[in-house]
């Protein structure tokens, strides 16, 4: 069991996204490492808590393959990537965090907060800004 479990979002359509400020377009041989995912677990992983980190994009796995490893890690936050190009299927995610588990789920990436009402409003999608909140201790 993890307490966060960071999730660099599965490939759209078969193509690799690069979830990143400045470079977020579908591209056929890019592969980028996560760096906001992994600069936001590093804080994590400093102020304590446990988490996992797993590259679905780089790994070229699909959301059932995510799905199972929800299931397994029993996480209490699940925060996965985003990005404008891909934004509906960036935000399967959230689903299939609902459906596996009882986690909240938080989003990163360069335009979250600019659509925020609009996800809540077609989505459901709980934002987390990763305010620690006394349920975490």
């Amino acid at each position: 069991m993890v307490e966060f479990l960071f999730i660099n979002q599965p490939r759209y359509r078969g193509f690799p996204v690069p979830r990143e400020i400045d470079c977020s377009s579908p591209q056929r041989d890019n592969f980028m490492s996560p760096t906001g995912i992994l600069f936001l677990a590093g804080v994590i992983r400093d102020l304590g808590y446990s988490l996992r980190v797993v590259d679905a994009n780089l790994l070229n796995m699909n959301y059932k393959q995510v799905a199972t490893i929800i299931r397994e890690e029993t996480p209490i936050c699940v925060i996965g990537s985003m990005t404008a190009p891909t934004v509906y299927h960036d935000n399967k995610l959230a689903k299939v965090t609902k459906d596996n588990s009882n986690a909240f789920y938080g989003t990163w990436g360069a335009i979250p907060s600019a659509i925020r009402d609009f996800m809540f409003k077609n989505f459901h999608v709980w934002i987390l800004y990763l305010k620690m909140s006394q349920s975490l201790h």
